[in-house]
């Protein structure tokens, strides 16, 4: 029995949902797609994820609140996590990283 990789996708876009689903399918890896920030939250630390693809702006719960609370719990800590967003601001950023962002698309 081979490893396969496990990715929580959360944006609350469907197409994109979708689109990186297939994309991360084909490389035989298990996504788990979800629409909203809590949501995200919820599933995180349910099925602790390889890593956590998370968009900054999202029902529910914001991005950066669910990054906060990841981030802050002994539980889902260490689960890297790449930040989606179409706001290439610096200071959504910095922010971010300040709070324990690993990376950004």
């Amino acid at each position: 029995m081979s490893y396969s990789p496990t990715v929580l996708i959360a944006d609350d876009n469907e197409t994109f949902i979708m689109y990186l689903s297939v994309v991360l399918s084909k490389m035989n890896i298990h996504a788990f797609p979800v629409s909203n920030g809590l949501d995200a939250l919820t599933l995180s630390k349910k099925i602790k994820p390889d890593i956590i693809m998370l968009d900054i702006d999202m029902p529910k719960l914001s991005g950066k609140e669910v990054l906060k609370k990841l981030k802050d719990d002994p539980q889902t800590r260490s689960i890297p996590v790449v930040m989606i967003t179409m706001e290439g601001s610096y200071d959504a950023h910095s922010e971010c990283r300040k709070m324990g962002c690993d990376q950004f698309v």
